[in-house]
């Protein structure tokens, strides 16, 4: 049974079969079995965090992912140290071993050489650099005997800067420290960016598998020595990844707990979590990362709406209702949450509220089949045939699934 036939089932009204006639009590059976296609889907789908991707404006097409390196500046103005040459050559073997490897299709990358060195403390001549070009990443850096430091620019994800500052690993201080330096710590935060950036690339272009790939190998470059906004970003998004594409949930949950260690006040990353934990079936830490959403972000609609559908599949109508109620009042328009509500009304027995509440939702949302089926058969229980043919007249138009249509037009032909 799939997650998203799960999800119908958990917002459906329950049945009192002693309540009424056979053939009522036989409706939710049949209904079950029939809504996996129902839509709109009461569980919504993980929110995705949007980067600020810069626009290329100059020199490169619009689908070329460009990383440009420059040669690091020192006092005479003369780079004898090569680092940016090493972070290019591994970065461009790199690329290549992984995507062979993992036989993923070949983005339009560039990694190029600066044609001079950049001022290290001032951004602004990185910056206009990778916009005149388009780039989406510059690293540059400058060392001396004193001090060396590597500074990696992202543009793409709201101009980003890393620092990377060594006043051990120096030529005077410890000439292999710094002979490790180059080939590693550098290296290191510069394969972390890239392809975190690569990754992004990928997604962009709907390629998720190469995606994953990317930000698994970003992660084991540079989650340690990157900053904790950095990583948790990065986290996040392979977190999204699992959860939207390859429907790993439990690798879902692990990578925004990540995310969360190092970033716990991002609503959106307990709000993923808490949707991965309820197709999990895991209810009750559902409830509670919505919760902390909404603690984080008390206008967050779609966590009360989330979590009300997790309250009502643990039977907390009282609970859910609440919730369904403060959706409404931040969104009065949402046609989904008041025929929720009128399910979960309808559940409590509270027939009028539930009628009021389908009624409001149709008049919001006149193609709300599950509105119609329910208060036709709040109709049908209290003898008004006509009134719930109708309702099932209008159900049966609003659909496109041909077994719920054919179920329709069995309960259409009964009450003529």
């Amino acid at each position: 049974m799939s997650n998203r036939f799960n999800n119908v089932l958990c917002a459906l009204p329950v049945f009192d079969a002693q309540a009424t006639t056979r053939r009522l009590a036989g409706w939710r059976d049949d209904l079950l079995s029939l809504l996996a296609s129902f839509q709109p889907e009461p569980f919504s789908r993980p929110a995705y965090q949007k980067l600020n991707i810069c626009s290329s404006t100059q020199s490169y097409r619009s689908n070329t992912t460009l990383i440009v390196v420059a040669p690091y500046q020192s006092p005479d103005g003369v780079d004898r140290s090569d680092i940016h040459r090493k972070i290019i050559q591994t970065l461009r073997a790199e690329y290549r071993a992984l995507q062979r490897e993992a036989n993923m299709p070949a983005l339009n990358l560039r990694i190029v050489e600066a044609p001079r060195a950049l001022d290290g403390e001032d951004c602004s001549a990185a910056r206009a650099l990778g916009q005149q070009v388009g780039a989406a990443l510059v690293v540059w850096g400058r060392v001396c005997n004193a001090q060396v430091t590597t500074w990696i620019l992202n543009l793409s994800q709201s101009d980003t800067v890393i620092i990377l500052n060594e006043t051990e690993h120096t030529r005077l201080a410890a000439p292999q420290a710094f002979t490790r330096y180059v080939a590693g710590d550098a290296q290191e935060m510069a394969m972390y960016a890239s392809f975190s950036i690569l990754g992004d690339a990928y997604s962009n272009a709907g390629e998720y598998s190469a995606a994953m790939c990317m930000l698994e190998r970003a992660i084991a470059h540079g989650h340690t020595t990157a900053s904790p906004e950095s990583a948790a970003q990065t986290f996040f998004r392979l977190g999204w990844l699992y959860q939207t594409s390859r429907n790993s949930l439990a690798q879902a949950v692990a990578a925004y707990t990540r995310a969360i260690a190092l970033n716990p006040n991002n609503p959106i990353a307990y709000y993923n979590r808490g949707i991965a934990c309820a197709e999990q079936g895991d209810l009750a830490r559902a409830i509670a990362d919505y919760t902390r959403a909404i603690d984080l972000d008390p206008k967050y609609a779609v966590a009360y709406y989330n979590r009300a559908l997790a309250r009502c599949k643990q039977g907390d109508l009282v609970g859910a209702i609440a919730d369904y109620d403060n959706v409404l009042l931040l969104d009065p328009g949402d046609a989904r949450a008041c025929a929720s509500r009128g399910m979960a009304r309808y559940s409590q027995g509270d027939l009028d509220g539930a009628v009021a509440d389908f009624d409001r939702a149709l008049a919001l949302y006149p193609n709300i089949a599950i509105a119609y089926i329910n208060r036709g058969i709040v109709r049908s229980l209290r003898g008004d045939r006509w009134g719930a043919r109708a309702d099932f007249e209008c159900a049966r138009a609003a659909t496109r699934d041909p077994q719920l249509q054919e179920w329709l037009d069995a309960q259409i032909s009964e009450l003529r």
